[in-house]
């Protein structure tokens, strides 16, 4: 069953890519990326940042703090990299003449 279902997919996207332009195809191929990417990130991050909270609430030094503080610079970095990625696909939405210039 599970053959089959991902057998009827390639065929419901690959009908997809042939009917929506190339420029369409290619962002959603290029959001996709980026989107794995950033959640893998947050992924690695938030397995990472669980123990380094619990060993900072168990004993507060100065090597747990730092390790915190790492991860809290982490996060924002991830954080601002999400932002850029929603502000440039809004911008591309908004944008008339890219949309005229597609169809």
């Amino acid at each position: 069953m599970m053959k089959v279902n991902q057998k009827r997919n390639r065929v419901l996207r690959t009908q997809w890519f042939q009917d929506f332009p190339f420029e369409f195809v290619a962002l959603e191929a290029c959001l996709e990326a980026a989107c794995c990417c950033l959640e893998n990130e947050a992924k690695t991050l938030e397995l990472e940042a669980h123990p380094a909270l619990d060993k900072l609430t168990s004993k507060i030094s100065t090597l747990n703090l730092e390790r915190v503080r790492q991860i809290k610079s982490r996060l924002v970095a991830i954080i601002g990299r999400v932002q850029k990625v929603r502000d440039e696909l809004e911008h591309l939405l908004d944008d008339d003449e890219i949309w005229l210039r597609c169809i």
